[in-house]
C-alpha cells in the first residue's frame, strides 16, 4: 500500500489536501461548540432566578420599590 501511495504523487497530494481540510473543519466546528458553550466538558452556567438591581445597596440606600399607578410615594 505504501508503495502504491508513493508511487502515486497526485495520490498523496489529495490524500493531503482532504486531511488539511478536515482538520479546517473539525477546528471550525470546535470554535462553534466552544463559544455556544457546548463541548461536553463544559459546565452549564448558574442559573439566577432573581433579578440583579446594579448598584442597589450602594451606601445604605434602599431599594426601589414599585407602587401602584397613582399611589404616593413616602
Amino acid at each position: 500500500m505504501k508503495r502504491f501511495i508513493r508511487g502515486h504523487p497526485l495520490l498523496s497530494l489529495l490524500i493531503m489536501v482532504a486531511g488539511v481540510f478536515l482538520l479546517f473543519v473539525g477546528g471550525f466546528g470546535y470554535y462553534l461548540a466552544d463559544t455556544a458553550g457546548k463541548l461536553p466538558w463544559q459546565e452549564e452556567p448558574t442559573r439566577i432566578s432573581e433579578a440583579i438591581v446594579p448598584f442597589s445597596g450602594l451606601f445604605g440606600t434602599p431599594l426601589p420599590t414599585q407602587h401602584a399607578a397613582g399611589t404616593p410615594v413616602p
